[in-house]
């Protein structure tokens, strides 16, 4: 059974995205080719980053939820910091693109579009729970004490979110860069998903821009590139009885990079284990293709 994973769409449906003006050649050709493929998979999850300014534009959200339902098929959201601002005064830093929104979780623009459902998320699929969850900077929601709670069902799992909780690269850029959105609750999400108790074997977020597989205890953080700006990559997950196989994939009649990759020079764009600039984006061999077996999380 395989899992259809996208990240960081910046969909703008007025098609004046001035932030990413390279999307909206991207986005005119996505919907249909989710439509054409969406019978190959059980499931397609959208890891945040859904529009570009969803705090102070609920029209956004709505238009890209009239999209997603217009797929006819099973979906699911979570919350990137362009569609719920995660940080208190991040208006001041960033104005109009992701305003904190000084109310109640389930009071937020995201919340009344997409519901419960955007906020907290429950799915099995061949005995493993998959769990995603929105999450805001100082955790005023208690999401990470739901799930705490969710974590102790007895079965392997697959959590996924929006925001990386470790370095997803050991130099460069990416090694100390832009992991300030939850910088208050990272290190207690990055302590759940390490506890050998709770059985996660992999957790899938987005934000970055790049492709990287990093371990955080028994888990492996597996953060997923774009669906736009930079490489226009993807991940199906298909998960078995024994194993997670996640594969790493290009979205069809565009080039690996669309616009500008972030730091596009070698200084800021390679490390020890990426020796192009092109390998630090895109992840290298295993980092693109890899297999979790699902067995030692059994108990």
């Amino acid at each position: 059974m395989k899992i259809l994973f996208l990240s960081d769409i910046h969909y703008d449906y007025d098609k004046d995205n001035i932030n990413y003006p390279e999307l909206n050649r991207v986005h005119s050709v996505l919907w249909d080719w989710l439509d054409k493929v969406k019978n190959d998979f059980a499931l397609i999850i959208f890891g945040g980053d859904l529009v570009l300014r969803g705090s102070t534009r609920i029209e956004e959200l709505r238009a890209f939820k009239e999209k997603a339902d217009a797929i006819g098929h099973p979906y699911q959201v979570v919350p990137g910091n362009h569609d719920m601002g995660p940080r208190m005064k991040s208006e001041t830093v960033y104005p109009g693109l992701e305003e904190y929104e000084y109310k109640e979780l389930e009071e937020t623009n995201f919340a009344k579009v997409f519901g419960e459902k955007g906020l907290r998320n429950i799915t099995y699929v061949n005995g493993v729970k998959i769990i995603g969850f929105a999450l805001r900077n100082n955790d005023p929601d208690g999401q990470l004490v739901w799930l705490e709670k969710e974590l102790e069902e007895p079965v392997p799992k697959l959590v996924y979110s929006h925001y990386p909780v470790v370095p997803a690269r050991s130099g460069g850029y990416c090694s100390t860069w832009d992991y300030r959105r939850i910088e208050h609750s990272k290190d207690t999400l990055a302590n759940l998903l390490k506890n050998p108790e709770y059985q996660v074997a992999a957790y899938l977020c987005g934000h970055l821009h790049i492709n990287s597989v990093v371990p955080v205890g028994d888990c492996l953080q597996i953060v997923t590139g774009t669906v736009g700006s930079g490489i226009t990559v993807y991940r199906e997950i298909e998960i078995s009885e024994k194993e997670l196989n996640i594969t790493t994939k290009r979205l069809p009649h565009f080039p690996e990079f669309v616009g500008q990759v972030t730091n596009p020079d070698e200084e800021h764009s390679t490390d020890a284990e990426h020796k192009t600039v092109r390998d630090y984006h895109l992840g290298n061999e295993i980092e693109r293709n890899l297999v979790i077996d699902l067995t030692r999380y059994r108990r």
